[in-house]
């Protein structure tokens, strides 16, 4: 976990390594919350005599509030806790006028009035709010927390019967953070309400709950408009356009990073540059659905000068890179977290999915067809200037054309003799600034990140 400064010691723990975890005052484990694949998450690179404790996630992880094992000797942050002190006096709980509070950049109100979603979506409304949208692992938390001594469920702004059967929010968000109940969302078209046990659960939106309101000085990002053009059409390769370019997500197959660039290359594209946030948050939230299948290759790589390059040779102008990442290693080439978004720069050995990306098809505008017809002899009289000078310039025109073309054939052939050799290159770690790489230049450029990784080993 990249993020362990934000990560902290609870007292969970398995010290006598019988693999039964006990918190340390003696109290029994009533409740759990382990990140998936936890616990026991570590164990491929862990002995089984090594004592484990827990950590809570932290930080910017979308597991953030989760559990993990880790080895007790490992240094985290730590949470204390203690008795209250019955001799002190208890603060008053000042909530606002109007029942919102602050947490957050945003002011929330539970309504503890049952309505249905879309009676409950008026109401906020009515009170200057929205319903809320649940962005984050601590807003849930939050959220939660307040729902607590109710034990109703409470709707929120995530919906499927409004926006053609595709769960989103309401409020414009985009869905980054979800925390679904064990086999939801069950329903094609619903409503979604967070359930006292803290995950999202759907139903018919004509069920009546409590409900959240949500006020935010935050404005949602909008989605750049698509740009003219289509997308290859194949049975096996199916591409998602979005912008003016199309995508290829590839998790089935994995591959290193250099057979990864050499099959996007063979569908005329390249990895991916990701030179946005929009971009960015587009392709975190295609991949996070295969998060149990793979990380995902992207066209970062940093050449023999310690530079980071896009095999496309973009400009580096947007970088996403999880804490503690670009490590200093002779970890040359980058791989996008499909669980948080974030990219780790690893060994382009490794063998992980990939996204290949190309511009979009524009497809020529149809040419109107002159049509032609045999002129009368009866209505042709003497021809006017006009006419007379634009058929002139016509021919102009043509043999300038003629004249360019025979030209070229000429110089081309006098430099046939003087071409570089192929392998000519600017760097021996990418490409030629002034060409875009084709496919014996990968080639090249694979065998010298693979050569530079083992002279650093």
């Amino acid at each position: 976990m990249k993020d362990s400064a934000f990560n902290a010691w609870t007292g969970l723990n398995d010290v006598n390594s019988e693999h039964t975890f006990l918190w340390t005052d003696g109290r029994g484990v009533h409740y759990t919350n382990w990140g998936k694949g936890y616990p026991g998450g570590r164990r491929s690179s862990l002995s089984y005599e090594d004592a484990d404790c827990v950590v809570i996630i932290g930080g910017k992880s979308r597991d953030a509030g989760k559990w993990m094992d880790d080895t007790c000797d490992s240094k985290r942050g730590y949470i204390c806790q203690t008795l209250s002190d019955s001799s002190l006096p208890n603060p008053p709980t000042t909530i606002p006028t109007d029942g919102f509070i602050k947490y957050g950049e945003s002011n929330y109100s539970l309504m503890k009035l049952k309505l249905e979603w879309n009676e409950a979506e008026k109401y906020c409304k009515l009170h200057s709010s929205l319903i809320a949208s649940i962005l984050d692992p601590y807003s849930n938390a939050f959220a939660w927390m307040q729902m607590q001594k109710f034990n109703e469920p409470v709707w929120i702004a995530l919906n499927s019967n409004l926006t053609n059967n595709e769960y989103a929010w309401t409020d414009k968000w985009r869905m980054r953070y979800t925390n679904w109940a064990a086999d939801e969302p069950r329903l094609k078209s619903a409503c979604v309400y967070l359930d006292p046990d803290g995950y999202w659960k759907t139903a018919s939106c004509n069920e009546s709950f409590y409900f959240l309101c949500k006020r935010s000085d935050e404005i949602p990002a909008t989605e750049p408009p698509q740009l003219p053009g289509r997308c290859p059409e194949s049975e096996h390769t199916a591409w998602i356009p979005f912008h003016g370019h199309c995508y290829y997500i590839e998790s089935s197959y994995t591959r290193n990073w250099g057979q990864a660039s050499l099959e996007c290359l063979r569908m005329g594209s390249s990895l991916v540059s990701i030179e946005s946030a929009a971009e960015s948050s587009f392709l975190s939230y295609r991949v996070e659905p295969l998060q149990s299948k793979t990380n995902f290759w992207i066209g970062l790589f940093r050449n023999v000068e310690g530079k980071w390059l896009w095999v496309n040779n973009n400009p580096v102008s947007f970088v996403n890179w999880n804490t503690g990442d670009p490590s200093g290693e002779r970890n040359d080439c980058v791989a996008l977290s499909a669980s948080s978004g974030f990219w780790n720069n690893i060994h382009c050995s490794s063998y992980k999915g990939y996204i290949c990306k190309r511009p979009k098809i524009v497809d020529a505008e149809p040419t109107h067809t002159l049509i032609t017809t045999k002129a009368d002899p009866r209505k042709m009289g003497p021809s006017k200037p006009s006419s007379s000078l634009a058929g002139v310039v016509v021919m102009v025109v043509l043999l300038i054309i003629a004249g360019a073309g025979l030209a070229a054939y000429f110089f081309y052939k006098k430099r046939r003799v003087h071409l570089p050799q192929e392998n000519t290159f600017e760097n021996t770690l990418y490409f030629n600034s002034r060409s875009s790489p084709g496919m014996s230049d990968m080639k090249d450029l694979v065998g010298n990140i693979e050569q530079n990784e083992h002279a650093g080993i």
